[in-house]
This record gives C-alpha cells, structure tokens and sequence, in this order.
C-alpha cells in the first residue's frame, strides 16, 4: 500500500489532478478484476444488486445474513 501512495504522490506531483483521475480509474479497474477465493474482490457493489447491500455499510440482522444464499455470477 505504500507505494500506491508514492505512485500517487509522484505523478499527482508531475502531471496535477488529470493524473489522480486516471491512476484511480487504473487501481478500481485493477480491483474489479481481482479475485479472492473465487470471488470477485468488489462483490456485492460491483455487479450492482440491491439485495446484497444488506451488510456493506450497515450491519443487517445477523440470522437473515446467516440463512442468506449469496450468488456470483460467472464464477466457476
């Protein structure tokens, strides 16, 4: 992680904020193609689906978390 932050500071110090636009595009395309154990990284917010929000930002009740099937889609 720290040297995403020089990478940042570098070309944001040599090129200004056109830079910090495209490296941010260049680290989220990254994170949507990575995989953790199979799923993608960014799971319930990218592909986008509402009923999967129930605990990114809020912790939803704990027994429908637990009964919850969750589904991910072209994943082998």
């Amino acid at each position: 992680m720290g040297s995403l932050r020089f990478l940042y500071f570098f070309t944001c110090y040599y090129f200004g904020l056109p830079s910090i636009m495209l490296v941010s595009t260049i680290v989220i395309l990254y994170l949507v193609q990575l995989k953790s154990v199979g799923v993608p990284y960014l799971s319930p917010l990218i592909p986008f689906r509402c009923d999967e929000f129930q605990d990114i930002f809020v912790r939803g009740n704990l027994r429908k978390l637990q009964r919850k099937s969750h589904e991910f889609p072209n994943v082998e």
